[in-house]
């Protein structure tokens, strides 16, 4: 019999992320690794769930919040002529546009987040 390794639930989770399953869920003999190379799950993760449907993914803790910050910086940028609403809409676009979609990006760099901006603000004078 071979032994399956599952990654652990997040903090504040219950589920484990690479099958979505409750601890008490999981078969007998499967084990909890904390090495990630080491899940042999086989399930798929959100992540590759996003990259499969062709969504940029971004690991960032913080991506919800630097989305919006991006947003307000394209409504200064633009000198209040783009409501937010509007450049939250063309940061996701921009994001969607400039974004890897076969891997993860793990973290917001300043660079990428002005890139996004630019591009953001360039869809918003079209």
């Amino acid at each position: 019999m071979t032994e399956t390794l599952h990654a652990p639930p997040e903090p504040g989770d219950i589920v484990s992320p690479c099958c979505g399953r409750t601890l008490n869920q999981l078969p007998r003999y499967d084990r909890i690794t904390l090495k990630p190379d080491q899940v042999t799950c086989n399930r798929l993760t959100v992540a590759d769930v996003m990259i499969l449907s062709g969504q940029p993914v971004v690991l960032d803790a913080n991506d919800q919040q630097m989305v919006v910050m991006m947003a307000a910086t394209v409504t200064h940028l633009t000198g209040g002529m783009v409501d937010h609403d509007t450049a939250l809409d063309r940061v996701h676009v921009a994001i969607r546009q400039i974004l890897p979609t076969d891997q993860p990006v793990p973290v917001w760099t300043s660079e990428l987040m002005i890139r996004v901006v630019n591009w953001a603000v360039d869809l918003s004078q079209v």
